[in-house]
Parts: C-alpha cells; sequence; structure tokens
C-alpha cells in the first residue's frame, strides 16, 4: 500500500470523526463568556459566567455570578440570561476594571 492510499484513509477518518462530533454536539458550539451586567433582581452591577451558544449569539445558561459569597452557588432564577436575549439587557464582554 502506497502512502498515497494511507494519505486517503486518514483524510476519511478525519472527516468522519468532525461530522460525528458535529452531529452529536447539535451543531451547537458553545463557550464561556465572562461578563458584566445590571442583574435585572439585584439592581446593581455584577460579573456573570455565562454559557453562550456561539451559533445564534443567545446567553444559555449562567455558570457563576459575583452577588453570592459562592459565585458557584447560584441562588436565584437566573434571569439575566433570558432578559439579555430579549435585548433588555448589554453585557459587556470581558471582566470589570
Amino acid at each position: 500500500m502506497t502512502p498515497e492510499y494511507w494519505i486517503v484513509v486518514l483524510g476519511v477518518v478525519a472527516v468522519a470523526a468532525a461530522l460525528t462530533w458535529i452531529v452529536l454536539m447539535g451543531g451547537r458550539l458553545r463557550c464561556q463568556r465572562g461578563v458584566r451586567l445590571i442583574c435585572p433582581n439585584l439592581g446593581r452591577p455584577v460579573e456573570c459566567r455565562i454559557l453562550q451558544d456561539i451559533r445564534t449569539g443567545q446567553w444559555r445558561q449562567v455558570l457563576s455570578c459575583s452577588a453570592f459569597e459562592d459565585p458557584d452557588a447560584l441562588d436565584c432564577d437566573r434571569k439575566c440570561a433570558r432578559v439579555a436575549n430579549l435585548g433588555f439587557l448589554q453585557p459587556h464582554v470581558g471582566r470589570a476594571a
């Protein structure tokens, strides 16, 4: 078997692996973003870590929030992600100065 044969086989395997990954992910790529926004419940600025859908740009899930003593133990309705998706909040990506 020639080297060209193995290059083609590896290419087919790589494409198959990429397509499998896309199907398993449901076509949705997500990333975590650090954002600063005004909490709709508290009415004060907070820093949050939110999961964002890359394809649609929508905020999906609040992972942590500086409004709480333990930022990972969220004790709220996480309304900020839903309100931001409606366009009422303008989150600023990045950390507060």
